[in-house]
């Protein structure tokens, strides 16, 4: 995710890779080198061991976080009590104040993304393998019978997903979800269930992952009278394709590719928004009532015992628990139904991530910026217990977290301001100085090395729910169109990316062009595992070679970086044409000397 939010604390990601956190700091789990207090401003964490790559995205537990990088590794910091953190016995620590490293994984397999629960952690990689550490005493790990804790990241046996792929997880309090399959239409659920969050008609707690059946007329029941309101077909899931998972405290909610939200588990102060407090064991359908004013949700997300989604319509609604704060509504009262949380952005930004966390749920918009609200920067808040319908305290209310707290940047990493840096670098010092321009002299190969440690493309095995998650949104409608089959599709993603047209647009309509022809050689399995495996072996051959002069390169990117800190500062100051003049072309002058000549950098 580019926003995370655990037990009040934030951590995120800027547009240049920066990881920021900011509220509570026990156990270290703000990951910046100290384990007490708080923070109330965004503080950079800083990835010691990091060289040549940076954070795609994070995730936030109870007491803990952890980050996957672009070039597939992880790190994670906190309490890494029961081995959460995944970090070998010899390094084990009580917690960790700063991010720590996990050991490769089996067979050197490259993480794609992390889930956080609440002393556990999940890894789905890019060959779409999940792995998991830390506690297992609900069978959360997904090993069956096997009850040790595992300090190390493990990998969860493939036949437990009947060998689909799958292609996003998501971790609660104690109980797992994920989601795959061809057309993205299978469900595995593991782990607690005291409260129906399996979503499996049950109680009964699952130790391995197992497939959750749509909505049938006879289902296992687990002869309990919980008192649960009946479930029919015409409310509860029936399968198809789905855009999101969500697991949040005891609860479990999934959004469809048709944007009908469903949700399950515990109901207490209305967190499944079904306008009652009942738990339910079955997903059922949110906004029956027309509570979304018959809109479609487009985003989700669950906090510990609350809700926020946003329609396609840009409008934002809360439910559930709202002691403190944490729907963004006028009073402390608990909502059973969806309720429009009063917009403090601009009216025509567009918003593209919500996320909630233990006490607090945010917003960032498709400029960057983040508003939050609710108890996020912890501030004491016994004051406000057995309180209801109270107006909430200044603390608590919604308020805009300013770039100029996360590195004069944006929030998240598909704003792709790098290489317009770049095509300024080449343009400007093209335009002033010709053909002896020092850009003329770095080879293609040069550019593309230095352009690819500056920038961010999700990979491509990346499911549209996990895009969404990452704040890609355009992209992952289109994916959502392509594994539906949907010949319409343009209705639903085209008009979007109509605006924005460019040659990415055409890069990617030509990623779902393949993985399009991928699935109609699916019936020559055989032939498609070899191709794959070829394909496989080429982009591992292609990794390894590498320009003559990247050994140079390597050694600036860093420096590079801290340039770029500059260049935002000059640009949003209005200085940015004299220190253009100053700075630009002899830093590339120095550039192009270092990479012809490595060994000439005495400095």
């Amino acid at each position: 995710m580019a926003v995370a939010l655990g037990n009040c604390f934030t951590v995120l990601i800027n547009e240049r890779g920066d990881v920021y956190s900011f509220g509570q700091n026990t156990f270290g789990k703000l990951g910046i080198g100290t384990g007490t207090g708080e923070q109330l401003l965004p503080c950079k964490v800083n990835f010691s061991t990091r060289l040549f790559s940076f954070p795609a995205m994070v995730s936030a537990g109870w007491q803990h976080a952890a980050c996957v990088m672009n070039d597939g590794t992880v790190y994670a910091w906190g309490d890494n009590t029961c081995g959460r953190l995944g970090i070998p016995e010899t390094l084990q620590t009580a917690n960790s104040w700063s991010p720590m490293r996990m050991p490769p994984l089996l067979n050197n397999k490259k993480a794609m993304m992390v889930a956080c629960g609440d002393s556990f952690t999940l890894l789905l990689t890019q060959d779409n393998c999940v792995f998991s550490c830390g506690w297992t005493g609900d069978g959360q790990l997904g090993f069956g019978d096997d009850s040790n804790n595992k300090l190390v990241m493990t990998q969860i046996n493939q036949r437990h997903f009947s060998g689909e792929k799958v292609s996003a997880l998501a971790a609660g309090h104690g109980h797992c979800i994920a989601v795959g399959g061809a057309n993205n239409d299978m469900l595995w659920t593991w782990g607690e269930n005291g409260y129906g969050q399996l979503a499996c008609n049950n109680r009964l707690g699952k130790k391995v992952p197992t497939k959750i059946e749509p909505w049938l007329m006879q289902d296992e029941e687990d002869g309990e009278d919980d008192e649960s309101p009946i479930e029919t077909s015409t409310n509860t899931w029936t399968g198809g394709p789905v855009a999101c998972i969500h697991a949040g405290g005891y609860c479990t909610a999934i959004l469809a590719v048709s944007g009908t939200l469903y949700t399950c588990g515990q109901g207490i102060a209305g967190t499944l928004g079904l306008g009652d407090i009942m738990n339910r064991k079955r997903l059922t359908h949110v906004g029956q009532q027309g509570c979304f004013g018959g809109q479609t949700v487009r985003a989700a997300a669950i906090g510990f015992n609350h809700m926020i989604a946003v329609t396609h319509q840009n409008v934002v609604y809360s439910w559930g628990s709202g002691a403190f704060g944490e729907l963004g509504q006028s009073t402390l009262s608990c909502h059973l139904i969806p309720t429009v949380v009063n917009a403090i952005w601009p009216t025509d930004a567009t918003i593209n991530i919500v996320a909630a966390g233990r006490l607090h749920q945010c917003v960032v918009t498709d400029t960057g910026v983040l508003y939050g609200w609710g108890t996020w920067r912890n501030k004491n808040h016994r004051f406000l217990l057995n309180v209801k319908d109270r107006t909430p305290h200044q603390e608590q209310q919604a308020a805009m977290t300013s770039n100029e707290h996360v590195g004069i940047a944006r929030v998240g990493l598909w704003h792709k301001p790098r290489q317009n840096f770049l095509a300024v670098f080449e343009q400007g010092l093209h335009t002033r100085d010709g053909n002896d321009s020092p850009v003329q002299v770095l080879n293609p190969d040069s550019w593309q090395c230095i352009a690819g440690n500056l920038t961010y493309e999700p990979h491509k095995s990346c499911s549209n729910a996990l895009l969404t998650l990452m704040g890609f949104p355009q992209r992952a409608v289109v994916v959502m169109a392509s594994a539906v089959g949907n010949s319409s599709h343009d209705d639903t993603g085209s008009g979007a990316d109509s605006d924005d047209a460019d040659d990415s647009d055409d890069a990617d309509d030509s990623d779902d062009a393949d993985d399009s022809d991928d699935a109609d050689d699916s019936d020559d399995a055989d032939d498609s595992d070899d191709a794959d495996d070829s394909d496989a072996v080429e982009r591992e051959h292609a990794d390894e070679q590498t320009p003559a002069d990247e050994a140079a390169v390597r050694e600036l990117i860093q420096e590079i970086r801290s340039f770029f800190v500059t260049f935002h500062h000059a640009h949003y100051t209005g200085d940015f044409e004299r220190w253009y003049e100053q700075n630009i072309a002899s830093y590339l002058q120095t550039l192009v000397q270092t990479i012809q000549n490595p060994g000439s950098q005495t400095d």
